[in-house]
């Protein structure tokens, strides 16, 4: 092996000789596009396979449901009806055309289920793949070491291109043949839709994938840093969502469709309509405005410096005010932006939850969901408290974003610039908790607030208005163990804070959707977070282990709590002892 010296004068004398000058296609061309798409592939396996399991396993898994009660229920297809007639539901949810029929395809019912939270996270998952990918590369300085090699100047927007766009396509594909095999292009009563239903229902999730993918790119160029890139092109997928939610609504007021859906692209998506029009053409509209995003983002990296951007990063002042010199106060500015994003979202859903209670509790009560359906409890207070589960567990990944921004800082060598001052690393880290643990509760008491002023209103009961607070902030104990997690990483593993992080996010939402429709043993659940509390509010307070579901336990509330005091303990502990930064 070659001594340090030795190693030195070796990169020296390397650096100095001369190298050849690129060509012309190297720097402005796709040279070995190949071989950077395997590279992708080889980078990104993991997350592509985690995706794949997210879309096509939750999609498969609601539809074998949904063909479970098909044949445990006459009319299963008319009790939708209810929330058919519900202009928040649609707002929220969007509807295909056969909805509402007496045989109604299995598929479209399945649609309404799942389809918008499927296209949701698929487009805002390949969002950040992208970022990741892109961006986050460039601000780290890997990129750096790409552009040492003669590699095309567009290799790598090609590549993370080609591999994302396939993927959502090959999803896109999955989905339309577990449609197939599961047989949903039949009615409940027997009606053949025909299969063009399930292609179309599978190229529209397809659609959102390229729509984040477009976006990404773009954004990738526009931004500054990872971080803003992420942050803008999420706020417009969610813009273009309040779009179609704004033109449902107008659509149900006036009986008619809007064609101020249209505007959206998410809309586009929507209004393929499976199973009924089976419309393909927005299919090649998503196409167009996919190519106009990349080919825009194309020219702006012909043109932009190495870690450049058109939008321009935002200086601080020169002088920073008492406030930008404590650690907490510093933190609060960070969080500022996210924080009023994430309080506007959850007052907005909050409150379509809060109007749509009484609909979803009589289909409950209608179809006597298996898992669902809890006897002696008032059907309301069952809705309740799964949407509150919903509510505490999407605040959640606010919390574990304003945690994972630790990690982020220390990888960037920020932390160890802070720890310079005169702050010691366990007053540093409890600062930053700190404001993370009171923005939660802010936000929860924000979404429980509008969650149960909605409720109450539409109930025309304002004594809902308490229990719904409590079955929201019931989750805190979970929302801190998840927290737990990300700072037991970040002391002793701080590479897999962020990531283990959102995998613990993801796999509780597989569970709580796919564990409230089965019956899992009180054994299992206990020891859940998010489910081991009461899934309905709690009007009774009670130590036993055998309370009925309308109470709720407290040595399982304590029990949760205690799991993330020791966690986050012994994360502390870990972070004393590490080297700073970890890389």
């Amino acid at each position: 092996m070659m001594s340090a010296q030795a190693a030195a004068a070796h990169s020296a004398h390397s650096a100095a000789r001369p190298t050849a000058t690129p060509t012309k296609g190297q720097h402005h061309g796709l040279t070995h596009l190949g071989a950077m798409v395997r590279f992708t592939l080889r980078y990104n396996w993991l997350r592509l396979f985690i995706w794949f399991l997210l879309t096509v396993g939750m999609v498969a898994f609601v539809a074998i449901y949904y063909t479970y009660l098909s044949q445990h229920s006459a009319d299963f297809a008319s009790q939708f009806e209810g929330l058919l007639a519900n202009p928040s539901m649609l707002a929220m949810l969007g509807s295909v055309t056969t909805v509402g029929n007496a045989d109604a395809p299995l598929g479209a019912l399945v649609w309404m289920k799942i389809w918008m939270f499927t296209a949701l996270m698929l487009s805002i998952g390949m969002l950040f793949l992208v970022t990741h990918n892109l961006r986050a590369d460039e601000d780290s300085g890997r990129i750096e070491l790409f552009r040492s090699r003669p590699l095309g100047l567009h290799s790598r927007l090609g590549a993370t291109v080609i591999v994302t766009a396939v993927f959502s396509l090959v999803i896109g594909i999955l989905i339309a043949l577990v449609s197939m095999g599961l047989q949903l292009n039949l009615g409940t009563h027997g009606t053949d839709y025909g299969m063009a239903g399930s292609w179309v229902f599978g190229l529209s999730i397809t659609m959102a994938g390229w729509l984040g993918i477009g976006i990404a790119a773009l954004f990738n160029e526009l931004a500054p840093s990872s971080g803003t890139a992420n942050t803008l092109g999420t706020a417009l997928i969610a813009v273009f969502y309040l779009i179609r939610m704004v033109a449902e609504l107008f659509s149900s007021a006036n009986g008619s469709p809007s064609a101020a859906l249209w505007i959206s692209p998410l809309g586009w998506a929507e209004k393929m309509d499976p199973w009924g029009n089976n419309l393909v053409w927005p299919l090649f509209a998503m196409l167009v405005l996919f190519a106009v995003f990349v080919l825009v983002a194309w020219i702006i990296e012909d043109k932009r410096d190495y870690d450049g951007s058109l939008i321009p990063a935002r200086l601080g002042k020169a002088q920073a005010g008492n406030l930008m010199t404590r650690v907490w106060g510093l933190s609060v500015r960070l969080h500022r932006t996210s924080f009023i994003s994430w309080a506007i979202g959850v007052a907005i859903f909050a409150a379509v939850f809060g109007s749509i209670v009484q609909q979803f509790a009589s289909m409950v009560a209608d179809l006597g969901l298996q898992g669902l359906s809890t006897a002696g409890v008032n059907p309301e207070y069952l809705i309740i408290g799964m949407l509150a589960c919903f509510i505490s567990l999407a605040i959640c990944a606010f919390t574990i974003q304003s945690a994972g921004m630790m990690s982020l800082d220390d990888s960037r060598g920020l932390l160890e610039a802070q720890l310079a001052g005169g702050v010691s690393r366990l007053g540093w880290i409890l600062q930053r908790l700190l404001v993370t643990v009171i923005g939660t509760v802010l936000l929860l008491l924000i979404g429980g607030l509008f969650f149960g002023v909605s409720c109450a209103a539409s109930l025309h009961d304002w004594s809902y208005l308490p229990l719904v607070l409590g079955a929201v902030f019931v989750h805190f104990p979970s929302m801190l163990a998840l927290l737990g997690v990300v700072v037991f990483c970040f002391g002793w593993l701080p590479r897999l804070a962020i990531p283990l992080g959102w995998v613990f996010e993801g796999a509780t939402w597989f569970a709580l959707i796919v564990l409230m429709t089965l019956n899992i043993p009180q054994s299992v659940i206990r020891f859940l977070p998010f489910l081991n509390l009461s899934t309905v509010p709690a009007t009774t307070l009670t130590w036993q282990t055998g309370a009925g579901a309308h109470m709720l336990s407290w040595w399982r509330f304590f029990f949760m709590l205690g799991v993330a005091l020791v966690l986050i303990i012994v994360g502390l502990i870990g972070f004393r002892r590490r080297n700073v930064p970890s890389n």
